[in-house]
């Protein structure tokens, strides 16, 4: 039982979700504001995670937008394994390449 990071029997589907995030979408068109917005829009309520989904769909396939399409979609888990979903994304956008993009929540 060597724990070297953090148990990744905890969260696995976190730990699976940044390793599709780092691997299918680049994550340097990101905006770390942009995904903090939208952690918090995630969190806040399902209402407002339906009406965000809804809002993605409409966008083009950004990578950025298809990062926050998978976190909307997995409100459905559970608050705590999303919102250290969401820590994790933050961390590794903070460590990623440049964070640039500008209009991935319009609406907001």
């Amino acid at each position: 039982m060597a724990s070297s990071s953090s148990s990744s029997d905890e969260t696995p589907i976190r730990d699976k979700m940044i390793e599709t995030l780092q691997e299918q979408y680049h994550l340097e068109c990101a905006s770390l504001e942009d995904l903090k917005k939208c952690a918090n829009l995630l969190v806040k309520g399902y209402q407002e995670r339906d009406q965000l989904i809804k809002m993605l769909m409409l966008l083009p396939r950004y990578p950025a937008r298809d990062a926050a399409l998978h976190l909307a979609f997995m409100v459905d888990q559970d608050e705590v394994v999303l919102l250290e979903a969401i820590k994790e994304i933050i961390k590794t956008l903070e460590t990623s390449i440049e964070l640039k993009l500008k209009h991935i929540l319009p609406y907001m």
